[in-house]
């Protein structure tokens, strides 16, 4: 079950999702409105393949090849065309984890494919935080199971905690030693504490069996146009999964959109300076509130309550929250919530503490 779903209800606020609190930026509006009106072919013509000019934009950016950068309908369509290119047929997820990996892995069970997963459980006591120990014990259980993938998401979906690099070579050195592919969900990372030292992007040239997944859909707020990426040193990996997707998957719109996101310089930076400001003022009304706060590195908070209806008491308010009940290893009365501007943050919390 996805956070965002605003139309079975009539929703004022929706704090399920977790994208850019500034929303899209003007220069993502004004390309969009440009492309539709200044050229009518963008939505006559088919959309380009391969994506020439974002896949050279976000290169640049990145300073990963071209070849290595496969782009989706979001990082949704990326996730089962991968597990389907890599003939996965046993796969590890850490728990609690965004519910899409296990829904890509029921889906190929549907088509009847003989599929195993299972779930390494990250502690509760430690606020869900990968240390050394539970990095060994992490080991351990790749070295025993051999999985053919293992999933990691970074920071971790729904409590935002950060993985560091460091440790994230050791887990990648481990998965070499088995066969095992690792996939690095970094969806969540740009807008995180810690970016610029905690992304695997700059390290995978040498490790050719990590896959880092990534969208525009959180950092810039693009949710709608649907784009999302996938990035591998191992080109094969790339042209296998680009063979399970749609021969048009990315709109000429989301392309154009893409592009300009890339090219709006200091947005990013201002989202993650507003982000922590508003992080820690609604960490602080929530735990004044009497609820357990786990610490995130993220544009997102998870946290604990013995109310079990509190998403069904705000929906009655116009706002719907995150209920964390359906991710493995949570149970009922865990919330996740994203961060909005000071305005909307206030609302929520007052709103709050009138229904509990």
């Amino acid at each position: 079950m996805h956070g965002g779903d605003i139309y079975s209800n009539e929703i004022k606020l929706d704090f399920s999702v977790s994208i850019n609190p500034l929303g899209a930026s003007g220069n993502v509006r004004r390309a969009v409105a440009e492309a539709l009106e200044a050229d009518s072919s963008i939505i006559e013509q088919y959309p380009d393949q391969k994506c020439r000019k974002l896949a050279a934009a976000l290169s640049d950016k990145l300073k990963h090849p071209e070849s290595q950068i496969l782009f989706g309908n979001g990082a949704s369509e990326l996730i089962p065309a991968l597990f389907r290119a890599l003939k996965v047929r046993r796969g590890l997820l850490l728990a609690p984890c965004f519910s899409g990996y296990e829904r890509a892995f029921k889906s190929l069970r549907e088509c009847g494919i003989s599929i195993e997963y299972s779930f390494f459980t990250l502690s509760q006591r430690s606020k869900f935080q990968l240390d050394e120990k539970q990095l060994e014990e992490l080991a351990k259980c790749v070295e025993a199971q051999k999985p053919d993938i293992l999933v990691v998401t970074n920071p971790n979906n729904p409590d935002g905690s950060m993985k560091p690099l460091h440790l994230m070579e050791r887990l990648a050195a481990c998965c070499r030693g088995t066969g095992t592919k690792l996939l690095i969900d970094e969806c969540f990372m740009a807008l995180s504490d810690g970016y610029d030292t905690c992304s695997f992007v700059p390290r995978l040239a040498d490790y050719p069996e990590v896959m880092v997944l990534d969208a525009f859909t959180k950092s810039y707020a693009l949710p709608g146009l649907r784009l999302g990426y996938l990035l591998c040193s191992d080109e094969s990996v790339i042209e296998k999964t680009r063979l399970q997707l749609a021969e048009w998957s990315v709109s000429s719109v989301a392309q154009a959109a893409g592009v300009a996101a890339l090219q709006d310089g200091g947005y990013i930076e201002r989202s993650r300076k507003l982000i922590q400001e508003e992080r820690r003022f609604l960490c602080a009304g929530l735990e004044k509130l009497g609820f357990k706060v786990f610490g995130s590195s993220g544009n997102f908070l998870l946290f604990y309550s013995e109310e079990t209806r509190l998403k069904e008491k705000l929906i009655e308010k116009g706002i719907l929250i995150r209920d964390c009940s359906d991710y493995e290893g949570l149970k009922k009365g865990f919330y996740r919530i994203g961060i909005k501007s000071h305005a909307a943050n206030q609302f929520l919390l007052e709103s709050i503490a009138a229904v509990v």
